[in-house]
């Protein structure tokens, strides 16, 4: 029976003290979107300012040539469920939530980029105009 008692005893204390620890503190995770030009080549600042051109990120990179405006990182608070089970998409027209995405324009070209500056963004990924 000595023998088990220490066996016993330390089963007993392990399930005590996990009883009083702290939970862990749930972190909400960000979100990326990814820039859909509405047509070829479209990087206006209307486009690219407009949160319905923007999709949700699901493995995508900044590589092709024609991506000048990429990828835009987004707090949840900024997003909303369209439908039931729909496609995560950026806040236009909730009141308080409503995303800002302001531009920046490339040289003298017609294209823009996100800036932070002014933005409810977390960060951003323009590709350099090339």
């Amino acid at each position: 029976m000595k023998k088990y008692f220490f066996g016993i005893l330390a089963i007993v204390l392990a399930i005590s003290f996990s009883a009083f620890t702290n939970p862990s503190k749930k972190t909400s995770t960000n979100f990326l979107f990814e820039y859909t030009p509405p047509s070829t080549g479209d990087y206006s600042q209307g486009s690219v300012s407009d949160p319905d051109n923007w999709n949700l990120l699901f493995g995508a990179d900044c590589s092709g040539a024609e991506e000048i405006s990429c990828v835009i990182e987004v707090e949840p608070q900024f997003t909303h469920v369209e439908g039931e089970e729909g496609p995560t998409k950026l806040n236009k027209s909730e009141a308080s939530n409503n995303v800002t995405l302001n531009t920046v324009q490339y040289s003298t070209t017609n294209q823009y980029g996100i800036t932070m500056f002014g933005s409810t963004i977390v960060d951003v990924d323009n590709k350099p105009h090339i």
